[in-house]
């Protein structure tokens, strides 16, 4: 199960990138996003929390923005969403709280992806993407 999670995770953000890349090229970059270079792991171990900055630039909205944590070469991994993602041009950096599907997290390395998907227009024809992805140093109990 926890497979085939990461696999639709991984088909998801190939889409996001292949489908968009003629509009972010028409619009130039609309969405910039960075992982930051560590992240921690709470008291229970079964959350990581990651530090996210994003930027994207208005009249742009969100269709969906998420984390994605893999530990071990997969052995504890999870993915969450960022909530707090606004378009007005401003760069902000967001905590998320990723927890894992079924194993613990542990200090070490870990890979941390982001991805965040815009819509340009009302109907949402119209896409742009930003993303980033670093291994973190992972901090903590």
């Amino acid at each position: 199960m926890k497979r085939i999670m990461m696999a639709l995770s991984l088909a998801a953000l190939m889409v996001a990138v292949l489908l968009p890349a003629g509009a972010a090229t028409a619009q130039g970059k609309v969405v910039k996003v960075k992982v930051g270079p560590t992240a921690e792991v709470l008291d229970d171990s079964t959350v990581v929390q990651v530090e996210v900055s994003v930027k994207c630039e208005p009249p742009a909205e969100v269709l969906e923005a998420l984390v994605t944590v893999s530990q071990d070469e997969g052995a504890a991994s999870g993915e969450a969403g960022i909530t707090s993602v606004v378009c007005d041009g401003k760069k902000r950096t967001h905590t998320v709280d990723v927890q894992t599907l079924d194993s613990t997290f542990h200090p070490g390395e870990a890979f941390v992806s982001s991805l965040v998907l815009v819509c340009l227009d009302a109907e949402c024809v119209e896409t742009a993407d930003g993303q980033d992805s670093r291994l973190v140093r992972v901090v903590g109990s």
